[in-house]
């Protein structure tokens, strides 16, 4: 009985570990889905970021982009084909092709992108200064402000403007640009390997316009104060005393002007009269209907141009965003692969080896069961055949016990009636006889005792012989046990590896493992 309680908790402990093990396995895959997770959440993380930044990036563009249309002129265009509009639809389309080059093989780790757009919304940047730098140079132009010292961006406006005046004998009222700015060009932000490094430290072009712009700011700040308090008057005395210069020129520049009207006059009058104002005015009509249908379809294709630019560029973006999607997918493999699938493949090896040895284990229990159970019913099968035997020897005594007292009547019966048997020898005879008879009954029952009771030596010995094998058995058992102790071991030893390796502790690991099922009946 306690040989096959013994083997009943054992068994049970057998089938707990096979459950910890089964449960260690499903905690590995929740390890490894979670680790998944982990990473997409990381990258998703990763990618809002980047996002962001660009989208951030684009808004100063487009906000810059919009003060430079109210700082500068577009370049000389006779044809009057590209407006503001235009320039701002360009700039959209080269914002959306900046967006899209973060997609390719290394997805949102190139930083192309965004050295593109610094360096796209510093160029416009650096035209919107120097086109208030322009106002600034055209404003002392007409004030005859002179000084002896001013930053390099103000001397260079100071001569555009000379320039322009020697060439036009006219100074505009904004800076004419000689192209715009697009997303694709160099600046300061791209990596030039032929600089050396001394000279990175050099203030760009961008800053260098900031800060003569603060200069300027300065510079008209005190002069308004000194207007306003009346503290300094500048004269310019070089031509006499009480003569204004600044009204003297532009007195001059409005003469010569006004000559250049007249003349204009006189030859539009000229032409009227030699071709006719009817002829004129029809030929001007013919050729502004011609120019406005001309317009028209010019209209008519750069709008188709941009829609299907648009379309090509759409589908540009959806290539890029699908290979981007796959190089992003193919760098998540890859890194799980090269971080968790090592670690995986061992717990995974581990968890072999236990899992064969459970279901050896198993097995071996599953046969000790059988054998327990057969063993045991063997054992009841011959306390049954003892018990049937007892009962029948003790039947026989019974029978022997009474027929020694009918024996003793009988004797006591001879003896009293001695002289009645010598004088019936006939009948003596007969009795005597029927003793002789009951003796040898009686012999055959003791020799029937006796060979009951050999049988029951040979019992005695076949119940040694099941001790001697249920001693194996325990031998058996307890080389199981070593056995389960061989496993414990492992476990621990894996435990050890999983906290090496995860860092994590194995506590937590087993808190679940430590229910014990019911060996199944």
């Amino acid at each position: 009985a306690d040989t096959s309680a013994a083997a009943i908790v054992w068994a049970r402990n057998v089938h707990g570990l096979k459950a910890g093990i089964e449960g260690q396995q499903a905690l590995s895959r929740a390890m490894r889905e979670s680790a998944r997770i982990q990473d997409e959440a990381q990258g998703e993380l990763f990618r809002d970021r980047y996002r962001f930044l660009v989208e951030r990036l684009k808004g100063d563009i487009r906000g810059f982009f919009h003060v430079m249309k109210d700082t500068v002129e577009l370049p000389q265009d006779f044809q009057r084909q590209k407006t503001w509009n235009d320039c701002i639809y360009d700039m959209e389309v080269d914002l959306k092709a900046l967006g899209a080059m973060n997609g390719g093989e290394h997805g949102l780790t190139s930083v192309d992108a965004l050295v593109s757009l610094l360096n796209y919304r510093d160029k416009v940047l650096d035209v919107t200064l120097g086109g208030i730098l322009f106002t600034k140079a055209v404003l002392d132009w007409d004030l005859k402000s002179e000084r002896a010292f001013a930053d390099g961006p103000v001397v260079e406006m100071a001569e555009k403007v000379v320039e322009l005046y020697s060439k036009t004998d006219s100074i505009p009222a904004k800076l004419r640009l000689s192209d715009i700015p697009r997303g694709q060009e160099a600046g300061p932000f791209t990596l030039n390997h032929k600089k050396k490094e001394g000279k990175n430290s050099a203030l760009t072009e961008v800053q260098k316009r900031f800060i003569s712009i603060l200069h300027e700011l300065q510079s008209l700040d005190t002069g308004l104060r000194n207007i306003t308090f009346a503290e300094k008057v500048h004269l310019d005395v070089r031509r006499g005393a009480g003569s204004d210069s600044a009204v003297d020129e532009m007195r001059q520049e409005f003469i010569k002007w006004n000559e250049h009207c007249e003349k204009l006059t006189q030859q539009l009058n000229n032409s009227r009269k030699s071709k006719g104002v009817a002829g004129m005015e029809l030929e001007a009509n013919q050729l502004q209907k011609k120019l406005e249908d001309k317009e028209q379809r010019i209209k008519q294709h750069t709008t188709a141009v941009h829609k299907l630019e648009g379309d090509v560029q759409s589908q540009k973006y959806e290539l890029m965003n699908l290979r981007r999607e796959r190089a992003e997918l193919q760098e998540k493999n890859n890194r799980m692969a090269k971080e968790n699938l090592p670690h995986l493949e061992k717990m995974k090896h581990l968890l072999g080896k236990s899992q064969d040895a459970v279901d050896r284990l198993t097995a071996d229990t599953d046969v000790m069961s059988e054998i327990f159970r057969l063993q045991k019913q063997e054992i009841k099968k011959i306390n049954e055949e003892r018990d049937a035997i007892s009962k029948e020897t003790l039947q026989l005594h019974k029978q022997l016990k009474a027929e020694k007292a009918r024996k003793k009547s009988k004797e006591e019966e001879v003896q009293k009636k001695e002289t009645l048997y010598l004088r019936t020898m006939a009948a003596r005879k007969i009795i005597h006889e029927s003793c002789q008879e009951q003796r040898a009954c009686i012999e055959g029952l003791e020799g029937r005792r006796q060979q009951l009771d050999g049988e029951m030596v040979e019992m005695r010995k076949i119940i040694a012989r099941q001790d001697d094998e249920l001693e194996q058995m325990v031998e058996e058992l307890q080389r199981a046990r070593r056995r389960i102790q061989e496993l414990e071991d492992q476990i621990n030893s894996c435990k050890r590896e999983y906290e090496a390796a995860t860092g994590n502790s194995s506590a937590r690991l087993l808190a679940n493992f430590r229910k014990r099922t019911a060996l199944p009946k």
